[in-house]
């Protein structure tokens, strides 16, 4: 009913609800996009943990050697890990040799740029020369820590770092088997 008492028609009413505030679906959409797309934007734009990264590899590091240390056991057999500045490869004894293990577990692997490994024998890094391959020695001669069948570890820390990071994960190992994580600030 409109004021003097009569009721409305729908010619009436119509042009009412046409100008009532609101917002189109299209106008929604159009907000909603823009919400994403700033959001895809500030996600993208956040800043790498890379502390976390390298606690997460020298935790990789530390639990294959455990991994290591048990299978060497169970094979009544001497594995190596070879350290190179870029990644790792566990080794198995044949013989006079070594040759890569072709298990999944302990198959080679390269870490993340910019994560760089060093190993660290009595006090000294075996890892600092740079990444310039001599072509005359067809041996590869990386630096390797022994893993005994007895358990026994060669002693050992593995430098886990990033140079932009002011903190590094050092993973140690002792002759009597026992291995741990570390972390230091640079």
């Amino acid at each position: 009913m409109n004021r003097h008492g009569t009721r409305p028609d729908d010619r009436t009413l119509a042009p009412r609800l046409r100008h009532q505030a609101g917002f189109t679906l299209l106008e929604v959409l159009v907000v909603v996009l823009i919400i994403g797309i700033v959001l895809s934007v500030a996600v993208i734009s956040l800043p790498a943990d890379h502390e976390k990264a390298l606690q997460t590899e020298a935790e990789r590091i530390d639990a294959l050697i455990g991994l290591a240390q048990q299978e060497a056991i169970i094979q009544d057999r001497e594995l190596a890990l070879e350290i190179k500045k870029d990644g790792y490869r566990f080794l198995i004894q044949d013989g006079e040799t070594w040759t890569p293990m072709s298990d999944t577990t302990f198959r080679a692997r390269t870490v993340e740029e910019p994560i760089r490994l060093d190993l660290i024998t009595d006090g000294v890094p075996l890892l600092q020369r740079d990444n310039a391959e001599d072509t005359t020695n067809t041996e590869d001669t990386s630096p390797r820590i022994f893993i005994l069948s007895s358990g026994e570890l060669s002693e050992f820390t593995i430098s886990v770092r990033n140079p932009d990071v002011p903190v590094e994960f050092l993973v140690h190992g002792e002759i009597s088997g026992r291995h741990t994580v570390e972390k230091r600030t640079t």
